[in-house]
């Protein structure tokens, strides 16, 4: 009752030019669809070039979609009380909006520190670092305080905290196919709880470093390589495979124990299922010793002397090998 007394008749514009399925879409899509139970009327912008991979991706969106191009955002915009820009390089699209008669609001819903993506002081870094002060009048919301902090600290500019969400009619308990749930384990409370914890020890930390590990330094490495964004925990699956396999008699779970998880889970980790090219992959696996210390990564598995054998299968043609023949 409240958000309708509130926000009933305002009209809003999600610029969310995606193709594929992804925890920053999905918490987008999520909240719109909320916004819209509180009487908002609520569109996705997506390119056009994007709309049979999104329309694949979601099949059953519940929001009005219009794809148009960039240069087309000002005219749609004119139909919004504002226009929210949700990943650093669609923040510039919002730039003309300006110059409208009765121009919306215009906004960045900033869902993490963006210049962490990319190695630092490329185009891409400093791209994603300027948008976060593009515009004067731009107004900035976040997830977390530790965002806040950091895009303050590196811009000079302050965004809003709106606080974490959760999709409670997703993500919740579900009868087992027996019907029954007394005995079944909490594990999303579980989850969620870890989460937290995780979430303490970045704040403190003063950074989300902690929680990566050799997984996601090969994933920024193979990103380097081919210039391309992936789904995150599909590439991040990946290579958990993968640097299990290197970690040899150090690694904590076997390598067959996590692969069966994943498919248990229906992650489309494998390369193919990527578009991830051998090539590519493979050369990220040789270059991602040089690449963490480049880059200053914590020290682990790519910084030891001898990551792999010079033949067999703990080389790096045959963890290829291995990962390209997953059935």
């Amino acid at each position: 009752a409240r958000g309708r007394e509130q926000f009933a008749g305002a009209r809003v514009l999600f610029v969310l030019p995606v193709t594929q399925p992804g925890g920053g879409a999905n918490v987008v899509i999520d909240e719109a669809v909320a916004m819209e139970a509180m009487g908002a009327e609520v569109t996705i912008h997506n390119l056009p070039a994007n709309r049979a991979a999104f329309e694949r991706a979601y099949p059953d969106m519940p929001l009005p979609t219009r794809y148009v191009a960039p240069e087309a955002l000002p005219e749609m915009a004119a139909d919004y009380d504002a226009v929210v820009a949700t990943f650093n390089t669609s923040v510039e699209w919002l730039a003309p909006l300006g110059d409208l008669p009765n121009p919306p609001v215009r906004g960045y819903y900033v869902q993490g520190y963006e210049p962490l993506i990319y190695p630092e002081h490329t185009p891409d870094y400093e791209r994603a670092l300027r948008s976060y002060a593009l515009f004067d009048d731009l107004v900035r919301i976040t997830k977390t305080e530790w965002t806040r902090r950091q895009v303050l600290a590196h811009t000079g500019v302050d965004s809003r905290v709106v606080g974490p969400s959760v999709n409670i009619d997703l993500f919740r308990p579900r009868p087992r196919d027996d019907g029954s749930t007394a005995d079944a384990p909490l594990r999303i409370a579980a989850m969620v709880r870890a989460l937290r914890d995780q979430v303490v020890l970045c704040e403190a930390w003063g950074n989300a470093r902690p929680e990566e590990g050799g997984e996601h330094f090969l994933a920024y490495c193979l990103e380097d390589i081919t210039r391309d964004h992936y789904i995150h925990g599909n590439l991040i699956a990946l290579n958990v495979l993968a640097v299990l396999r290197l970690q040899r008699e150090r690694a904590v779970f076997s390598v067959e124990e996590m692969k069966n998880f994943f498919d248990a889970a229906g992650l489309a980790y494998r390369p193919a299922q990527q578009g991830i090219a051998r090539r590519d992959y493979e050369q990220a696996l040789l270059t991602a010793p040089d690449f963490v210390r480049r880059e200053n990564l914590f020290k682990g598995l790519w910084w030891r002397e001898r990551v792999f054998d010079h033949t067999g299968p703990l080389s790096a043609q045959g963890v290829a090998d291995w990962l390209y023949g997953l059935e």
